[in-house]
Formats: C-alpha cells, sequence, structure tokens
C-alpha cells in the first residue's frame, strides 16, 4: 500500500512591484541627454523633417481618416482663434530641436499667422519666450509684472448695494484706495452703503474709527456711561463707611430689588457670594490688607460664610479666634430669632384660620336659625289675618239676633 503525502497548499505568489521604466539616454550627443529630450528622438525627427508651417487645416487633414467625416466646428471668435493659433505654434517651438542660437526672445511677428486669421483681426503685441535644454548655458527670463489699472468708482447696479464717496472738500480725488504712504494711525472710512432698493435704509461708516481713537464706543453702537464722582447715574453704594465717615462710592450697575417672591434665594446667594469672595481673594493678594467677610441667609440649612485675608490671620493671631466666634454667635442668634418669629406667626395663623372658621359655622347656624324664626313669624300674620277677617261677619250676626 502506498502512502499518499497530504497535498500542500501551493505557495502565494509574490506580488512584485513593477519598478519605474528605465529612461533611455542618446549616444550621439555628447552629454548623453535623456531620450525625451533629445533631438535625435523619433518624435523630433518627425517634427523637423516638416519645414512648412503647420495650421489647422493640416492638422485637421492628417488626424481625421477619409472614412470619418470630419465635423465642422462652430465658428470663433477672432480673438479665440488667434489664441488658439499662438497656442500651437508655441507647442510647436516646444517639440522642435533648438540651437544655442535660436535662445532667444521671439515676438508675434516671427510666427507664420494664417491670412485669414491676420485679415480678421491684428492681434496686439506681447512677446514669448521659447524653452531652453538642459546641455545649454543657464538662460533665465524675466516676465514684466503687469500693472494694476488704476481704481475707477463703477455705476452702482439698481439691484445691489452700491458705494458713495462721500467728499469732504473738492480738492480730494475722486480714488476710493486709501494712501498707503500715509504713517500709521488711526483711519477713516469715507465709504457709505446705499440700499438702493429701500430709500429709509442706509449705512454710513464715515464717523467710524478705530478702537484706539474711540474707546468710550460701545458695541450697540450707543455711547458708553462713564461713571465717576461727578458723574454718577446709578446712585452711590448705601453703607460704605471709612470710620465713622461715610465713604462716598458710586455705583458701576443698577440695583436689583429684593424680590419677595423669588424661590430660590439659597442658590442666588452661594452664587453671587462666590463671585465676591473671588474679588475679596485677589484685593487681598495685590494689596495684602486685612479683609473679613461674613454672610448668612435665614434660609440656609449650613453655616455662615466668612473669609479672611492671609495678612489678618497672620498679624491678629489670637484675636481672630474672638472674631469669629463674635460673628458665629451674631449669624446663630439672627437665625434663630428668624425662625422663631417665622415658627410664632405660623401659629399664630393656625389659630386666626381656626377662630374664622368657627366663626363662618356660627355665623351659618344662627342665619338658619334667623330663617326658621322668619317662617315662624310669617305663619302667625297669616293665622292673624284670617281671625281678622271673621271678626266683621260676627259682629253683623250679633246686631240681627
Amino acid at each position: 500500500m502506498v502512502a499518499v503525502s497530504p497535498r500542500q497548499t501551493p505557495r502565494k505568489a509574490k506580488h512584485i512591484t513593477p519598478g519605474a521604466p528605465k529612461e533611455r539616454r542618446c549616444n550621439r550627443c555628447p552629454d548623453r541627454p535623456l531620450l525625451r529630450e533629445c533631438a535625435h528622438s523619433a518624435q523630433a525627427r518627425k517634427t523637423s523633417s516638416k519645414n512648412a508651417p503647420v495650421t489647422q487645416q493640416s492638422l485637421a487633414s492628417q488626424v481625421s481618416s477619409p472614412d470619418t467625416p470630419v465635423l465642422e466646428a462652430p465658428p470663433l471668435h477672432p480673438q479665440a482663434r488667434l489664441g488658439a493659433h499662438l497656442l500651437l505654434n508655441q507647442n510647436l517651438q516646444d517639440i522642435l530641436p533648438l540651437t544655442p542660437s535660436q535662445h532667444r526672445r521671439v515676438s508675434v511677428e516671427d510666427i507664420p499667422i494664417d491670412p485669414a486669421l491676420q485679415a480678421s483681426e491684428q492681434p496686439a503685441s506681447h512677446e514669448l519666450a521659447t524653452p531652453t535644454r538642459p546641455q545649454s548655458p543657464p538662460y533665465t527670463q524675466t516676465r514684466p509684472r503687469p500693472q494694476s489699472p488704476p481704481y475707477t468708482q463703477r455705476r452702482p447696479n439698481e439691484e445691489h448695494l452700491s458705494l458713495e464717496e462721500l467728499a469732504s472738500d473738492d480738492d480730494q480725488p475722486s480714488n476710493l484706495c486709501p494712501d498707503r504712504s500715509s504713517p500709521a494711525g488711526p483711519r477713516q472710512s469715507n465709504l457709505t452703503f446705499v440700499n438702493l432698493n429701500s430709500q429709509s435704509a442706509r449705512f454710513s461708516s464715515s464717523s467710524v474709527t478705530s478702537a484706539a481713537s474711540t474707546p468710550s464706543a460701545s458695541r450697540s453702537g450707543s455711547s458708553r456711561i462713564r461713571v465717576s464722582q461727578k458723574n454718577q447715574p446709578y446712585g452711590r453704594i448705601k453703607g460704605a463707611m471709612r470710620g465713622n465717615l461715610e465713604w462716598n462710592v458710586p455705583r458701576r450697575r443698577e440695583v436689583e430689588p429684593y424680590d419677595l417672591t423669588r424661590e430660590n434665594r439659597t442658590k442666588q446667594f452661594q452664587l453671587r457670594m462666590a463671585r465676591i469672595l473671588q474679588r475679596c481673594e485677589e484685593v487681598a493678594n495685590v494689596t495684602g490688607c486685612w479683609l473679613y467677610i461674613s454672610s448668612q441667609i435665614a434660609t440656609s440649612n449650613h453655616g455662615f460664610v466668612h473669609f479672611a485675608s492671609d495678612a489678618l490671620i497672620r498679624d491678629a493671631d489670637q484675636r481672630m479666634n474672638d472674631l469669629h466666634a463674635f460673628h458665629s454667635n451674631m449669624h446663630t442668634a439672627l437665625s434663630r430669632a428668624t425662625v422663631r418669629d417665622v415658627a410664632q406667626v405660623e401659629m399664630e395663623n393656625v389659630q386666626v384660620r381656626a377662630q374664622l372658621a368657627e366663626a363662618k359655622e356660627s355665623e351659618a347656624a344662627a342665619r338658619q336659625s334667623v330663617s326658621e324664626m322668619q317662617k315662624k313669624l310669617d305663619e302667625q300674620e297669616r293665622k292673624l289675618a284670617r281671625i281678622l277677617e271673621l271678626l266683621p261677619s260676627a259682629d253683623v250676626n250679633e246686631s240681627a239676633i
């Protein structure tokens, strides 16, 4: 019995990436340039054998075969046809071999032009630069940079925004471009944007200057209010003292009134006190002052908020304990008094509500008894009226007897 070996899996063919094709060089030239750049290539020999200028008609006859009909393109503009002809001649100059004596600037007059194109329109004279070969000496050409035409004011379009020049005097030029030779500084714009569709919409920026020249201008466009000791539009801070004398500190903003209906008093207290404590820390660190502040709210469930600067803790030493104990006892007493007063008022309100309910019940019972007595009185009055009606008839009967 012949043992059969297990089938071996075929090896995977390694993927060999094809390398870049090796560029061939010309053996006829002494410098051995690349064959695609040499004059001995087949493409160069093919083009050099033709001495006659190549035109569009000749290229069309070479490309098209007799079996394939040639489709006539729509007539081009004379300038477009002239540009295509110039581009074609420039490409031919790139392909043709050049000698060192041919490295010069070629003008339009040296390129043969089709008589039909020349008769249609004569192009503006401009120059073209021919390419250079690698083996030739270095040849550089600097093309003159075209000068930008001066900016002129155009006629505004009736459907869009236009620009108007606001000349302050008659000697001011009509050019809207700013003078770049002027020294640096706050520049002002003399332009205004006018919406021709709506007569009321008009935005003028003639008075707008940089932020450095007008620091008092606000972003919204209105002038900023400057607060000083003489100008106090929001009044002064109440309770600010310097010893026994009042300190006149103007307010920087309006004071929010006390809101009795606000429910999140504790949250507002924490947020605003956090800002105040940050300011206190900044003042203490910058100036090194002795600073102590404490605060508490009646509806709070935590201890009172206080802050003491490092300089005060360092210099006051043991007296800080007495100061802290005094403020703690004061806030605790105020909180308890407030809670006690609130509880007492609430109990009084409950008693008043109970008395009012009893009074309402007694009033309802009294009204019911009054209505019953009124019914009885009405019944007695009806009986009395019947008795009075029977009395005259009884008197008549007695007289007849």
